[in-house]
């Protein structure tokens, strides 16, 4: 990876995400106590029932949000990309990680530590404005994810759910690298399902699917399918 400035990270976090609608002194106020981190694959950013240390902006990569299931292993919720903020609800309510954190692939992230959070919204209350702000930001994706799981259609399921990776994770070329296991657990099902799923799109031209990748084609008529009634 590429070493990044701090400058040049906040200029890729205001572009989108919880950062864009933000006042530019509030952002040079959050600025001013965050750090540039390089990620290596499968790092543990953020452990789940861990204390907090600090919240993260997503800058380029990935990361994996997981929870834990009533049987002790983990499950993947949510794999967001660059504009994304994750840590704040622990930091804030001073409570151990609901969800652990680990980076996907090689990720650089912007890292502002707890106390320096804390103090900084000690001297300047008003921030907790913006932070509820990406409160319901969490809450309106979490609620979008769970429309999108509760689909009964299978297929419809997996197109309505890549066109929000695509949303949020495309690359340049277009490509969105996903593997195809980690998507079916993201969607609850089974990976013969999802296969059978992707298979279905791909012959009508929707999307074309590569190795641990997939790129879509026609978003507007994958768009249009996903919606429609059964």
């Amino acid at each position: 990876m590429h070493k990044v400035s701090l400058e040049s990270a906040f200029e890729v976090l205001s572009s989108r995400g919880w950062l864009a609608d933000m006042a530019l002194e509030d952002r040079d106020l959050l600025m001013s106590i965050a750090s540039v981190r390089c990620v290596p694959a499968e790092k543990r950013i953020f452990e789940i029932d861990g204390e907090p240390q600090g919240m993260i902006g997503v800058v380029s990569g990935s990361v994996r949000l997981a929870m834990k299931r009533p049987s002790g292993d983990e499950y993947v919720l949510f794999r967001p990309g660059t504009g994304f903020w994750v840590g704040h609800y622990a930091v804030l309510g001073n409570a151990p990680h609901l969800l652990s954190c680990t980076s996907a692939e090689p990720t650089v992230i912007a890292w502002l530590p707890k106390q320096s959070l804390v103090r900084l919204l000690e001297d300047k209350p008003d921030l907790f404005n913006e932070f509820s702000r990406l409160t319901y930001r969490h809450m309106r994706n979490v609620l979008d994810l769970i429309a999108r799981i509760t689909l009964k259609d299978s297929v419809k399921r997996v197109a309505s759910r890549l066109l929000a990776e695509d949303s949020g994770r495309r690359s340049p070329d277009g490509w969105i690298r996903l593997p195809q296991p980690e998507l079916a657990e993201m969607l609850s099902m089974s990976l013969p399902t999802l296969q059978r799923a992707m298979g279905k799109l791909a012959a009508e031209d929707l999307v074309e699917v590569g190795y641990g990748r997939v790129r879509l084609l026609d978003r507007k008529a994958l768009k249009e399918f996903s919606t429609a009634p059964n």
